[in-house]
């Protein structure tokens, strides 16, 4: 890969085979004056290699930029409707084995209440409940015993991401 050299304004090679306004930089970007490339037009070509700033759990990588010399994808916050999108996503995957989530109610002291639940339910949600190999996080039988334990939403994905460690 060709490495240049990038300032605030523009991009000049610092290493590789072709001069910034050399054809073949011209062919390969399209462009008639390669020093007005973008920083997205340098990754794109692969003319600059990118950094990317390290990323918090609610952040996304933004629009590349040229800071300091170099091309940076900057950390930027998630949408809300981004991180909401990932919640769901999350809870439509999650799912723990009958053996891990028994385990966790008991340990969490919950155990003896769901199952009090359980038992006042309908014949054949009785039997799907007890007979389970897996209990996923948005089965509607299962959110209606936690919500009938009072366990929130945001109780019951933690559980889920306890439940599937072990």
């Amino acid at each position: 890969m060709n490495v240049y050299q990038l300032t605030a304004d523009h991009a000049a090679v610092a290493a590789g085979p072709y001069d910034i306004e050399s054809v073949e930089v011209r062919k390969i970007t399209g462009h008639s004056n390669p020093e007005c490339l973008s920083a997205e037009d340098l990754l794109a070509y692969h003319l600059a290699a990118e950094e990317a700033a390290p990323l918090g759990p609610e952040e996304k990588a933004g629009a590349p930029a040229i800071v300091g010399g170099k091309v940076i994808l900057p950390a930027v916050p998630k949408t809300p409707e981004e991180l909401a999108a990932e919640v769901a996503a999350w809870r439509e995957a999650a799912e723990c084995t009958r053996r891990q989530g028994l385990m966790l109610l008991e340990e969490a002291g919950l155990y003896d209440a769901v199952m009090g639940i359980v038992s006042g339910l309908p014949r054949l949600d009785q039997i799907e409940f007890q007979n389970a190999g897996t209990f996923k996080r948005l089965h509607p039988l299962l959110t209606a015993v936690a919500a009938q334990a009072g366990i929130t939403p945001e109780q019951l994905d933690a559980m889920f991401r306890e439940a599937m460690l072990r």
